[in-house]
């Protein structure tokens, strides 16, 4: 009975039937299309560098985890783009407040930071002096009775593994001429290397330094010199001319553009103006692409 049913309902709506069997089967590819293309994008490591204030604003999203990378002067200001940055993104917490060097004003700006922002954990490096300790303390008390985790990393010999990407920072050092540390950190996602410079990073004669930059740069598909740091005084050619993948240059500035005179680049830089930034998307395909605004 079922069968001679079933033959007759289908004989009768087999058109009907027919159509409602392909939009299934349409949405049932559909969905799979959107979940693999889904977990593409998931597996992309999305970094944003701006420019606020002289100041380096940088966020990197990588496997669903946001982070914020304080390179700036310790300002509110810049944190707080920062963390603008990340919710136009979609983001509704900042996993990781990563600091690459100190100053007094951190403990306010993370103060101000916590009263309505989502923070799970501080990154900070390892106290090198008396007053970095000092702000490091301060630092971890706030952090500590907001329920934040704070964790500390030696710079220039840890791996910072953040989802899809691994961030290493140079080792943090300071030029006679100024109080402010030459900021540099390398990114590795996807077998694409970004390397990140600040002032100063052409001048700086600590072995430790100039051996782990100078093999940074042999490898790095992306280059972005940042404007925080001791002020630029010589050019930065001799560090360019290390550079056998380079793809990609990002300058913070146009002054920036005078130290790069006398380099017969292959590539056009991208120049920030100060409220610019520079997006760039390294995809899990290993490729990568740079967006500036």
């Amino acid at each position: 009975v079922c069968i001679l049913l079933g033959g007759f309902f289908y004989k009768k709506y087999r058109t009907t039937l027919t159509f409602f069997a392909a939009f299934a089967v349409f949405c049932g590819m559909l969905a799979v299309g959107i979940s693999v293309h889904n977990e593409l994008v998931r597996e992309d490591v999305i970094l944003t560098y701006s420019v606020y204030k002289k100041n380096d604003v940088v966020t990197l999203i990588s496997d669903g985890c946001s982070v914020l990378i304080d390179d700036s002067d310790g300002a509110y200001t810049s944190a707080s783009a920062g963390w603008e940055q990340l919710s136009a993104q979609n983001q509704t917490e900042i996993d990781v407040y990563m600091l690459t060097h100190y100053h007094d004003r951190h403990a306010v700006t993370l103060s101000k930071m916590l009263h309505d922002t989502i923070i799970r954990q501080l990154l900070i490096p390892e106290p090198q002096t008396d007053d970095e300790l000092r702000i490091a303390e301060k630092l971890s008390d706030i952090a500590g009775n907001a329920g934040v985790k704070v964790q500390r990393y030696r710079a220039g010999s840890d791996m910072l593994t953040i989802g899809f990407a691994e961030i290493a920072p140079l080792p943090r050092v300071y030029l006679d001429r100024s109080t402010q540390p030459v900021i540099g950190w390398t990114l590795y996602a996807h077998g694409q290397t970004l390397l990140l410079l600040g002032g100063g990073a052409a001048e700086a004669e600590d072995t430790v330094f100039t051996n782990q930059r100078d093999t940074a740069l042999l490898r790095a598909n992306t280059i972005l010199f940042g404007i925080h740091g001791p002020k630029y005084k010589n050019t930065v050619t001799p560090l360019l001319q290390q550079c056998a993948a380079l793809e990609r240059l990002v300058l913070a500035s146009e002054e920036l553009s005078v130290f790069c005179d006398g380099m017969d680049l292959d590539i056009e830089p991208l120049v920030l103006s100060d409220g610019d930034s520079a997006q760039i998307r390294i995809r899990c395909e290993k490729n990568c692409s740079v967006h500036g605004n």
